[in-house]
């Protein structure tokens, strides 16, 4: 049986879910799996898709995918699918909201129960607490199922959801991050309001001027905050607590989920790179949002070091691009 959530139908004992598991070359990141997912309603293939891997053996680059055995093993129960087939999952954003958030909208949609699997890629450290926090939050027992390399699973139970392909701000989502919020701020007033995300401990997209932008923007009363310094409870806290948050573009920003009252969000991208992500993110907020687009140290190159604009960033923070309303 196959459950979408994003489509989800009253005859779904009709449907299944059949995923074969293929190697590829671990010089694309460090995984090395890619799954090919047949949907089949009363045995008949209804749609096969794979994952962002398989695209890029049909742009020119080979086919390099092996079927690496033909091993079958039945599974019975009930699985949630949250794996992130695009192998994002060990950013932050990606694994949030494409691999938590669908936990969040199968839980609203009284899908999930105790005990029963999530599907899922071996987890970082942060991965896992976040994973953790969630089931505490939701009172709720799930065990982790990871996939083995070479092998094709015959699932008896599983829902899956299509936001594993893309980010997830269904409403009821948003309002989940914002409860987990609330749930953990309690009566804490330890973290600053006005806050500036540094990437100096990121490996790429670094700010070639950084210091000179944390000069600028500590006259103005931000607090500088590495989030990778932060347990995964205080980030949390502290996008919570925030006002005004100011943040070269990267998946710190994802902790804009569990923001409640009024914020302003200040983003800046390099001139080759800046994703509407966040954008929508917070146009699902009560939310003032701005952005500034600086010169990259190399032109066409996404990761590129780049600087900050100081004059550009201090208008951005006097003259916001947006205002959102979650209401509207």
């Amino acid at each position: 049986m196959i459950i979408n959530l994003y489509n989800y139908k009253n005859d779904i004992n009709k449907y299944r879910v059949e995923t074969d598991i293929f190697e590829y070359p671990k010089f694309y990141r460090k995984h090395n799996v890619l799954l090919l997912n047949r949907i089949l309603y009363e045995d008949e293939i209804l749609e096969e898709y794979s994952d962002f891997y398989h695209d890029i053996s049909n742009k020119g680059n080979g086919i390099y995918l092996k079927k690496t055995s033909d091993k079958i093993y039945s599974l019975n129960g009930n699985y949630f699918f949250a794996m992130n087939p695009y192998t994002f999952t060990t950013n932050y954003f990606h694994f949030t909201f494409q691999s938590i958030a669908p936990i969040l909208l199968a839980f609203k949609m009284n899908l999930l129960h105790q005990s029963d699997k999530v599907i899922i890629d071996s987890m970082f450290s942060f991965q896992k607490d976040l994973f953790t926090l969630i089931c505490k939050f939701l009172n709720i027992q799930l065990e982790i199922f990871t996939p083995q390399n070479g092998v094709v699973y015959n699932i008896e139970n599983c829902i899956f959801s299509e936001f594993m392909f893309r980010p997830n701000f269904h409403r009821c989502v948003i309002d989940s991050f914002e409860d987990i919020a609330i749930d953990l701020l309690s009566k804490s007033n330890k973290f600053p309001q006005n806050i500036y995300i540094t990437r100096k401990d990121s490996r790429i997209r670094k700010i070639i001027n950084e210091d000179e932008v944390i000069s600028m923007i500590s006259k103005k009363g931000y607090r500088v905050i590495n989030n990778s310094h932060l347990s995964i409870k205080d980030q949390i806290l502290l996008y919570k607590s925030a006002k005004n948050i100011v943040a070269p573009h990267g998946a710190g920003l994802t902790n804009i989920a569990y923001t409640v009252e009024n914020i302003t969000v200040t983003e800046c991208f390099s001139e080759n790179r800046y994703p509407n992500v966040y954008i929508n993110l917070c146009s699902k907020k009560d939310c003032t949002y701005s952005a500034t687009v600086n010169k990259a140290s190399r032109l066409g190159y996404p990761d590129a070091t780049y600087t900050i604009d100081i004059k550009l960033l201090e208008r951005a923070l006097e003259e916001p691009i947006c205002k959102f309303s979650k209401n509207a």
